[in-house]
């Protein structure tokens, strides 16, 4: 079968069945994505608040997004990766990519590590991404207020 491209992609059916899972475009291929773990779910929406607060008060023309679809530099036909949260103040649309991040935050989790990484280093490739921001959600979320 021919890679999938970002276009396709954005059309694709996933098989019945998996409709509810969230899924991304790694070197034109569909990827499955596994449900977050409460440690990692609970990271995010802290850290999505925080952002918020900070960007209300310091960066008002900025937006925090949950789970956008970004596509990298690298392979930019055959990739579409999806970061826990990204920050953007370029014009929002109803699509499924982000346009213009300038912050991409990735969770770590115990099981991802090594993805994580690799999707870190993606989204350095995107022009207006000023900083990526890994964080690791193996700690009490206490730890980030």
């Amino acid at each position: 079968m021919a890679p999938f491209r970002v276009d396709d992609f954005q059309d694709w059916e996933p098989p019945p069945g998996t409709e509810h899972v969230r899924w991304e475009l790694i070197d034109g291929e569909p990827v499955a994505m596994a449900p977050p773990g409460i440690n990692h779910g609970a990271t995010q929406s802290m850290a999505a608040f925080l952002l918020i607060r900070h960007l209300r008060t310091h960066r008002p023309g900025r937006r925090v997004i949950t789970t956008p679809g970004v596509i990298p530099q690298l392979r930019a036909r055959f990739n579409e990766r999806i970061p826990d949260l990204g920050v953007s103040c370029g014009n929002f649309t109803d699509g499924r990519v982000l346009a213009d991040p300038v912050l991409l935050v990735e969770i770590l989790s115990p099981s991802n590590e090594a993805k994580t990484r690799i999707n870190a280093w993606a989204y350095a490739t995107i022009p207006s991404v000023q900083e990526v921001l890994i964080l690791s959600s193996f700690h009490s979320i206490t730890d980030l207020t």
